[in-house]
């Protein structure tokens, strides 16, 4: 598909190696669990941008993203309607355990959910529309040549490409820029850092969690 052709490393992967695989052996996959810049963080509100029309496409996600100021604090969660529900299930599961180990952490991570229903494309403007959400390699999973073997997947990624800034240097220089016009003081450092690595925990316990259970 010329669509995705950026994506040849996953796709051959998946054409050339795990297809040919599966027929051979009859194994079956529980999941696959694509993950793509994770590390990205930002706690500001008004620092996360989405796709033009994701508010008509996701309402339910576009309110929750309202809801959060539209930070960049989240994990993304992007997995197709009915195919992909029960390995959706058993992250959240995951996800939710590992952040409720540290009851004493004043950042929550949280999930947005974003389910693409791929069963229902009909037309190139549909494809279009979702272009945004299934240019990575999931989509390598999720339009393989031989949709009879099924093979659940999800994409978990913090969106950096849709966030405002692009290091933590100018996430710092922004934060004490607004301390010092409020006149408040902060060890943003510190506070950075401690969020980061809380952020970071929260989803590689989950996908630990996911594969190993």
């Amino acid at each position: 598909m010329t669509f995705f052709y950026t994506l040849a490393g996953s796709h051959a992967f998946v054409e050339e190696v795990l297809l040919p695989y599966l027929s051979r052996s009859n194994a079956t996959i529980a999941g696959v669990l694509v993950l793509d810049g994770v590390l990205h963080f930002n706690a500001f509100p008004a620092t996360q941008s989405m796709p033009e029309g994701f508010e008509e496409t996701f309402p339910t996600a576009a309110r929750e993203l309202f809801e959060h100021s539209h930070m960049g604090d989240f994990i993304q969660l992007i997995a197709r309607v009915k195919r992909d529900d029960l390995l959706v299930q058993h992250f959240l599961t995951a996800f939710y355990r590992s952040i409720g180990v540290n009851n004493d952490w004043s950042f929550r991570p949280w999930l947005l959910l974003l389910g693409l229903p791929i069963d229902a494309i009909d037309s190139v403007e549909d494809l279009h529309r979702l272009h945004p959400y299934l240019f990575a390699d999931h989509s390598s999973f999720f339009f393989q040549s031989n949709q009879d073997i099924d093979i659940p997947t999800i994409y978990i990624t913090d969106t950096c490409r849709g966030q405002l800034f692009e290091s933590w240097a100018s996430i710092r220089t922004y934060a004490k820029e607004e301390q010092s016009c409020s006149g408040a003081t902060m060890d943003w450092d510190h506070v950075a850092k401690k969020d980061l690595v809380n952020f970071i925990c929260s989803h590689k316990v989950g996908c630990s969690c996911v594969s190993s259970g």
